[in-house]
């Protein structure tokens, strides 16, 4: 049984709208049939786009769609039919993946307006950890040629033996700042950073001046 929330977003047409709701209450279901209402106003699945946070979740959805479109399909009449069984035929061209994924289809689609190889690969997570990790080395081999006892300094108030845990604080650092606004103030991002990522480091002040 739908809630009337849950009526007023599967129905709504021509205009923007914002669903928050928990964990387990309803949001998949609530999208399918919204789904299922546009195609059956006629609009076309590869017109239709779902995204979500994990690929797991995109399966499930496209899995759940697949169910209901057949079951409205015995349910209803002979003649509305068609419709709905050309886009069980035509489910696999809506596209339902994470925001990262259609926006990679996307580019993928236009490669030759980005200046981008149709012959390149995206990264994993280990190849990345694996850049990170050789990036920090030449930075820091860089820092202790042109510094010498001054880097060594800075780099043992987060670890007296190796520079270990400087290298996760950077890493925390590199992460909370791709999440910030380019726009924002530098002096504010960098209150967040000795905040959210430095506070237990007892270097975060040397951090921030160095």
């Amino acid at each position: 049984m739908l809630t009337e929330e849950q009526k007023r977003a599967i129905d709504s047409r021509k205009k923007d709208i914002v669903i928050s709701a928990s964990a387990g209450s309803g949001k998949t279901s609530t999208m399918v049939s919204r789904v299922i209402g546009l195609i059956k106003e006629g609009v076309k699945p590869e017109r239709i786009a779902m995204m979500t946070f994990t690929e797991n979740a995109a399966r499930e959805m496209i899995s759940r769609l697949s169910d209901a479109l057949i079951k409205e399909i015995r349910l209803v009449p002979p003649s509305e039919r068609k419709t709905l069984v050309d886009a069980l035929d035509a489910l696999p061209m809506i596209s339902c993946g994470t925001i990262h994924s259609f926006c990679y289809k996307f580019i993928m689609s236009h490669f030759e307006k980005v200046a981008l190889s149709p012959m390149h690969s995206i990264i994993d997570e280990k190849g990345a950890d694996s850049l990170k990790n050789r990036a920090f080395r030449a930075v820091a081999r860089e820092h202790y040629l042109s510094e010498g006892a001054e880097y060594v300094s800075f780099a043992a108030h987060f670890d007296k033996i190796s520079d270990e845990n400087l290298k996760k604080s950077v890493f925390k650092v590199y992460a909370l700042l791709t999440t910030l606004d380019e726009e924002e103030d530098p002096l504010s991002k960098w209150e967040k950073i000795a905040e959210t990522s430095l506070s237990e480091q007892a270097g975060a002040s040397l951090f921030a001046e160095y």
